[in-house]
C-alpha cells in the first residue's frame, strides 16, 4: 500500500480545483497519534486544508464518528456556519456529558455521607 505523499499534484475533493495537495487527517494526530489506528486521510488543497483546520477545535477531542459527520459535511460543500454549527453541536453534547456525569457523583457522594452520618448515629446536625 503506497503511503499518501506530503504535496502532490491533482482534483481537490471539496473544490475540484487541480492544485498541490497535502495530507489531512480525518482524525486529528494530537488526539489519535500517527500510527496504524489513524490511516484515514484526505488530500486536500491549501485554501481547504486551512479551512477544515481552522473548524476544528484544537483542544478538544470529540469520537470518530463526530469526525466523520464533519468531514463528510465538509466534502458535501458545507459552509461556515453549518460545519460550525456542527461543531458547536459536539461541545454542547461534550460539556452536558461531563455535567451529567458531576451530577451523579454529587448525588452518590451526598447519598453516602448521609448514610456515614445515620450509621455514626449524626442526625440533623447533632450528635
Amino acid at each position: 500500500m503506497s503511503r499518501l505523499r506530503s504535496c502532490t499534484i491533482g482534483v481537490c475533493p471539496r473544490c475540484l480545483h487541480i492544485r498541490g495537495l497535502s495530507k489531512h487527517h480525518v482524525f486529528p494526530k494530537r488526539f489519535f497519534g500517527n500510527g496504524d489506528g489513524n490511516r484515514s486521510a484526505l488530500l486536500l488543497c491549501s485554501e481547504c486544508h486551512e479551512f477544515i483546520e481552522g473548524i476544528i477545535p484544537y483542544s478538544i477531542k470529540f469520537t470518530k464518528e463526530q469526525y466523520l459527520e464533519l468531514h463528510s459535511s465538509f466534502l458535501r460543500g458545507a459552509g461556515f456556519d453549518e460545519l460550525t454549527s456542527l461543531v458547536n453541536k459536539y461541545e454542547r453534547k461534550k460539556r452536558n456529558y461531563k455535567n451529567d456525569q458531576r451530577v451523579v457523583l454529587v448525588k452518590i457522594t451526598k447519598d453516602r455521607l448521609f448514610d456515614l452520618r445515620r450509621q455514626k448515629g449524626f442526625q440533623n446536625g447533632v450528635n
